[in-house]
């Protein structure tokens, strides 16, 4: 009984599984319960009686439950995850590292892929912290997976804090494509960012590596952002005025459009984006249209949080500008 509350899971099934019994002895250890009245039918222990249950264990033992119940739950789907590392935490050096990184990791990018992006965060800042060996490519690509989900969450500086980090590491791997993709991440998280020195600092490195056709065209979506203004004055990390600029940052936004054609959805995302944010007069009008159509659609099926918003609010500004309200409600209603 007392493996079973330390695991969480009081079943027969579950107290064979992480006390090493045969599942007749967790049934029986059920029934003895149920007969001295310690647990009742529905299934509710007293305070008092779990206390004297658990311990009734040593630490030690304790400890395998929760790296046995850790190692369970990881594999048992993304909706167990956040326990798992609830009980990882508590087995504490008794779960080893490597495996505990390796475990994070993966669940980690699998929460990602679900959008459950305070789950993602939890479980990549555990490999992130507890990770001690020197594959710098490796913990490059974890935080860029990272930003994404602190920027789910709406901590965009945290996001770039990391994505700074993510360029380093990436320099320090010799990988191109890592620290493409980091520069390219902080470039983009939040309209009043672009424009910084320090995204353009980065996109600068991110260009004196070698890079494939896929990570040029990000470089130089991100560089139509970050060029088509320049910050006058900033509060608190915030522009509040800026120079704009389009026609230094038209040229990087038409090729990287023009070359983005058969690209990957996330290339083209960048791509639109900087498109659409550096053709903004009237006379770019019916083809902002498309663009931002196109933009809200890509961005849509990555579910990149920050992308949909600024692709929706392209898409309401020229449906109003074009007098269809229609679309613009429907615009406005994704940004919400």
């Amino acid at each position: 009984m007392a493996v079973g509350l330390v695991a969480g899971q009081l079943s027969a099934a579950s107290i064979a599984r992480y006390g090493g019994v045969h599942v007749a002895e967790g049934e029986r250890a059920l029934a003895a319960a149920r007969a001295s009245g310690v647990l009742c039918d529905d299934g509710v222990i007293a305070e008092s009686d779990r206390l004297l249950l658990m311990a009734e264990l040593s630490s030690e033992r304790v400890a395998w439950v929760h790296v046995a119940a850790a190692r369970h739950l990881f594999a048992a789907g993304p909706d167990q995850l956040a326990e798992a590392l609830a009980h990882a935490r508590a087995a504490g050096a008794a779960f080893p590292l490597t495996e505990l990184v390796a475990m994070a990791d993966h669940g980690g990018r699998l929460s990602l892929s679900f959008h459950d992006y305070r789950v993602a965060c939890d479980l990549l800042r555990v490999a992130d912290e507890s990770d001690i060996s020197s594959d710098f490519r490796v913990q490059a690509e974890r935080l860029c997976d990272l930003a994404v989900a602190l920027d789910g969450l709406g901590d965009i500086n945290g996001a770039r804090a990391v994505l700074a980090r993510a360029v380093t590491l990436g320099e320090m791997a010799g990988d191109a494509g890592v620290v493409a993709r980091a520069a390219c991440l902080y470039a983009f998280p939040a309209d009043w960012y672009l424009g910084d020195p320090r995204a353009a600092g980065l996109l600068q490195r991110a260009e004196a590596m070698p890079l494939d056709e896929a990570d040029r065209v990000r470089v130089l979506a991100a560089r139509a952002f970050v060029e088509n203004r320049i910050p006058v004055t900033v509060i608190d990390g915030q522009q509040t005025s800026w120079v704009t600029r389009p026609s230094a940052a038209r040229p990087y936004a038409d090729e990287a459009l023009a070359s983005s054609l058969d690209s990957d959805l996330d290339v083209r995302a960048l791509a639109l984006l900087a498109w659409r944010t550096t053709h903004r007069a009237p006379r770019f009008l019916e083809q902002r249209r498309v663009v931002s159509a196109e933009a809200l659609d890509v961005t849509q099926r990555l579910r990149y949080p920050s992308f949909q918003v600024e692709a929706a609010v392209m898409l309401a500004a020229d449906a109003i500008e074009s007098g269809d309200r229609a679309l613009y409600d429907q615009a406005l209603s994704v940004a919400r």
